[in-house]
């Protein structure tokens, strides 16, 4: 359990500090909310949870825990920071999650067999 927990908190950390911390930090910078949160909706949450997931995959194996934890942690934030429209972003992470954990855990697999030889 505790060997689980250590794998996951590196990338729920990332995911959480964008999710979470980005946005008031935007809003407080005095930038206007709509035009700065267009490319990290569409541009930098994407690739943050593509690669972290897929980092998780090349590492661990698949998991099918972290896509589902990422997309459920900005489903969180949608009610926080976004509205309804937002929605659908929750199924776009958690496919891109897991996605890259497909990629991750065929280099995985390809690593380990490498290994075996």
């Amino acid at each position: 359990m505790k060997q689980k927990l250590r794998r996951f908190a590196s990338p729920l950390i990332v995911l959480t500090g964008l999710f979470f911390v980005l946005p008031p930090l935007i809003h407080a910078g005095g930038y206007s909310f709509g035009i700065l949160m267009v490319p990290l909706l569409l541009l930098m949450y994407p690739a943050a949870s593509f690669v972290l997931c897929a980092f998780d995959g090349w590492r661990y194996g698949f998991s099918w825990i972290l896509p589902l934890l990422a997309a459920a942690l900005f489903l969180a934030t949608v009610y926080i920071y976004y509205n309804s429209t937002a929605l659908f972003y929750v199924v776009i992470y958690g496919s891109l999650g897991y996605i890259g954990e497909l990629c991750g855990y065929v280099t995985y697999r390809n690593r380990t067999e490498q290994k075996e030889r």
